[in-house]
């Protein structure tokens, strides 16, 4: 079975950055963490400039609006993936797929990337998503599966239900068609972020500053990875921000309570054990 998803496979998919009630689904569920867009682009797609893609794997380019050919090739090395990891008797469990937020054509590869994730077998695939919170699965669960007067397939009441201008910021219609598409094929869209609110806190008062009640509910937290810290300390220089030491300990702490909370929402999915949250 395969395992994709943020968001949060035996051959795995996932959103982007900082990607409800939490639900145990089975582990061989194939979960896809990731955002994307669907065949009939939307109108923030279609108004994009043409792109091509390299794939790494053959060294060849790929026409962006040809989406037979780029699912093609995702297949080929999801299959691979998976016939490796069976020989190795380890299966991943997750496929992430990065984006950068306004790039549609990065869109476009998500979608394609959901597409051959679902279809390596008939086990359910699920879609994490970073741009919403585990708390708003109630809306994404009724845009999915409810019917039109719970909601069903409407984008603008998702939109108004999840605060999506606030939650995430960024035009839906660069996401609509993978939405669309979810609901289409009744894949579940997973949120799995920590609400805004939880992380200015962090990035303000830092974990020890937060009130006893608030520091309950906080995944565990590994502030001890070099590696990790390292990476993070680079991207803010390259971002030219310069912070007091106290200022960049806080901020690391916000950033690593975003993926640690991703990384226990996408558990928390795929997991054979049910958990509360």
């Amino acid at each position: 079975t395969s395992t994709s998803t943020s968001t949060s496979t035996s051959t795995p998919t996932s959103t982007s950055t900082p990607t409800s009630t939490s639900t145990s689904t089975p582990a061989s569920t194939s979960t896809a963490t990731t955002v994307g867009m669907s065949a009939a682009p939307s109108a923030a797609v279609a108004a994009a400039p043409a792109v091509v893609y390299y794939d790494t794997r053959s060294g060849s380019y790929m026409d962006a609006s040809d989406g037979g050919t780029i699912q093609s090739s995702l297949s080929k090395a999801l299959r691979a993936t998976r016939q490796k990891q069976a020989r190795a008797q380890s299966q991943p469990r997750v496929v992430f797929a990065g984006e950068e937020h306004n790039n549609a054509g990065h869109h476009r590869v998500q979608l394609e990337m959901i597409k051959a994730v679902d279809g390596l077998d008939d086990a359910p695939t699920l879609i994490g998503l970073e741009m919403l919170y585990r708390q708003q699965q109630p809306a994404l669960d009724a845009f999915v599966f409810g019917d039109a007067t719970s909601g069903g397939g409407d984008l603008s009441l998702l939109a108004r239900r999840t605060k999506w201008e606030a939650t995430w910021g960024y035009d839906i219609g660069l996401y609509a068609d993978i939405l669309l598409y979810a609901r289409e094929h009744r894949l579940r869209l997973c949120g799995l972020n920590a609400p805004y609110e939880l992380v200015k806190a962090v990035n303000e008062l830092g974990v020890d500053g937060l009130a006893p009640e608030l520091q309950e509910v906080l995944p565990n937290l590994d502030l001890t990875n070099r590696e990790h810290r390292e990476r993070y300390e680079e991207m803010m220089e390259m971002m030219n921000r310069p912070m007091r030491p106290v200022e960049l300990q806080r901020s690391y702490e916000a950033m690593t309570l975003w993926d640690e909370y991703m990384a226990s929402s996408i558990a928390g999915y795929i997991s054979t054990e049910p958990r509360a949250g």
